[in-house]
């Protein structure tokens, strides 16, 4: 691999992992046309991927304690103020993004001989395609954070450690316990994570959202006839839920010359059959 990156996972099926930390702006710092301006710079910044690639966008919020242990006490308001914010629950919220390249090269399912040596053509194939895709991936970060909000902040991406991704996997698979590794267990009732409990929902398929919805809603906790606070549809997964939980938004990037093709088929055979029904004419 030509690029000198640590921030990679190769799966035991030869999927390739890019991943990093993606840093948001502030909660309520975003106005209206900023929830507009991020969906279309990811739409963009994705549709520009290789076909079959995934993003992944993990949120992760996690219930935690204040720690007030280094908290200055010099006088009297410091000493309260400590005392105050001790063991104080709140959500403490992580964001990660990870760009996956499907192994389709060196995978072999058919392989009939297991003595056989390897073909190195086809490892240095593989390995051209991921230099290419850690060339895409570049591309499309430096394409988002290069984008300013109308308070002109910017999204920033941070390369994760290797070392970080192992424990991160462990720590995600462990059901947040960072202490100890656990076994996950499904009942016909449950998901069991070690002691704690588990539940998964999800929404695959587009036919599952509304017909018509905006970027952004109302935040009316917050809102007053004053000033107007706004939220993304996912903030509702977000600190609203009191407890440890995930949000997971997956895109796919399907093939796109392909949809584009069948697109013009579809418009050009309209249009030949006009002169049968004019509706045809504005169908296409």
């Amino acid at each position: 691999m030509e690029n000198q990156i640590n921030n990679f996972l190769v799966g035991e099926n030869g999927d390739f992992v890019l991943a990093y930390r993606l840093l948001l702006p502030e909660k309520y710092s975003l106005g209206e046309s900023d929830f507009d301006m991020l969906n279309t710079i990811f739409s963009k910044a994705l549709k520009d991927l290789p076909d079959k690639s995934v993003f992944l966008k993990t949120d992760v919020f996690k219930k935690k304690k204040i720690d007030t242990s280094d908290f200055a006490e010099r006088n009297f308001l410091e000493q309260e103020r400590k005392e105050y914010f001790k063991n104080y629950d709140y959500v403490e919220h992580e964001t990660y993004a990870f760009f996956i390249l499907p192994n389709k090269t060196i995978l072999n399912k058919h392989l009939k001989n297991p003595f056989r040596s390897p073909n190195a053509d086809v490892f240095k194939a593989f390995d051209d395609k991921i230099n290419s895709y850690i060339n895409e991936v570049t591309n499309v970060i430096n394409y988002i954070t290069s984008v300013k909000l109308s308070d002109s902040s910017q999204l920033k991406f941070e390369a994760l450690e290797n070392d970080f991704l192992r424990q991160y996997y462990s720590y995600y698979m462990s059901g947040f316990q960072s202490k100890f590794n656990v076994d996950i267990r499904k009942n016909w009732s449950n998901l069991q994570i070690g002691t704690r409990y588990a539940s998964v929902l999800r929404m695959p398929n587009e036919k599952d959202l509304p017909d018509d919805f905006n970027t952004f809603i109302n935040d009316d906790e917050f809102s007053s006839n004053q000033t107007k606070f706004f939220k993304g549809y996912g903030d509702n997964f977000s600190y609203a839920l009191k407890f440890d939980h995930i949000y997971n938004q997956i895109a796919f990037i399907d093939e796109h010359k392909k949809h584009m093709n069948t697109a013009k088929k579809n418009y050009n055979k309209m249009l030949s059959s006009s002169s049968i029904d004019v509706e045809n004419k504005k169908l296409a």
